[in-house]
């Protein structure tokens, strides 16, 4: 997994995630929890346009962001996501945790 971090300004980020997400991945995704904790933060988007595959611990790592955003009243937006992605969030009712645009 790669991601870059771009600040929108008055608190709002997008974080754009490319490759394969999976369990190794938890310590680069530790850096994005940072960043959905940092009290500056009002928004912060999750682009998954270039994401081609999560497997169940990213899947877990994206609950702990919601539960992470709703702690520090941050709101988490998940975009873009492809359809192997989509199946994924489908089968596991992602649907009516996150807000998916």
């Amino acid at each position: 997994m790669e991601y870059r971090v771009e600040d929108l300004g008055a608190g709002n980020y997008e974080v754009k995630i490319d490759g394969r997400f999976t369990f190794t991945d938890n310590p680069e995704f530790k850096n994005i929890l940072n960043l959905i904790s940092d009290a500056s933060s009002k928004k912060v988007t999750l682009n998954l346009g270039g994401l081609s595959f999560v497997d169940s611990a990213a899947l877990g790592m994206f609950l702990i962001a919601r539960e992470s955003g709703e702690e520090n009243n941050t709101d988490i937006i998940i975009k873009d996501i492809n359809n192997e992605v989509e199946k994924m969030f489908t089968i596991s009712k992602f649907h009516d945790l996150f807000t998916i645009v």
